[in-house]
Formats: structure tokens, sequence, C-alpha cells
């Protein structure tokens, strides 16, 4: 009767060892887990970083551009308003001219 009662318990000592050894072996494969989680999140993190400030420097060149676009088609704007003032100068000379021309 000993003998059995100590075979159970030696029975229950062992699978409570293994149930141990299992449970261990769970958290350090939960630790693994969550130390390339940990990781991941900080790479994504540079990564998004990174692409943030090529955002922002993109975004600056293109104000840059913008602008100096916008420089462009107000000079051209201007130099056409002088083309059609001094064509108009013409037209009214030639205008002018031709009347004066038919008087005489």
């Amino acid at each position: 009767m000993r003998l059995l009662l100590l075979l159970l318990g030696l029975t229950s000592f062992i699978s409570a060892q293994e149930s141990v050894s299992e449970i261990r072996r769970n958290i350090k494969s939960v630790n693994t887990e969550t130390e390339r989680e940990k990781s991941s999140m900080q790479n994504e993190a540079k990564r998004h970083a990174a692409f943030m400030e090529k955002k922002k420097k993109k975004k600056v060149t293109f104000e840059t551009q913008e602008k100096e676009l916008r420089q462009q088609i107000d000079s051209l704007k201007a130099e056409i308003e002088k083309l059609r003032v001094a064509r108009q100068r013409a037209l009214g000379s030639v205008r002018h001219f031709e009347n004066r021309k038919t008087k005489y």
C-alpha cells in the first residue's frame, strides 16, 4: 500500500515537473515573441520617422518650386500686358497715319 502511494506521489510529482517545464517553455516563447514584436515596432517607428522627414523635405521643395513658378507666371503676365499695350499703341499709330495718308 505504501509502495502504491509512493508511486502515485512520484507520478504526480513527475507530471507536475513536466507542467512546470512546459509553463517555463511557454513563458520563454512568449517573451521571445514579445521581444520580436518590440523590435518590429521600433523598426516600424524608425521607418515612419524617416518617411515623415522625407515627406517634409519634399513638401518644402514643392512649395519652393510652386513659389518660383508663380513668380514666373506673374512675370509672364506682366510681359504679355506690356506687349498688349505696345501692340495697341502701334495699332493706334498705324490708324493715325493711315487716316492722315487718306487726307493728303
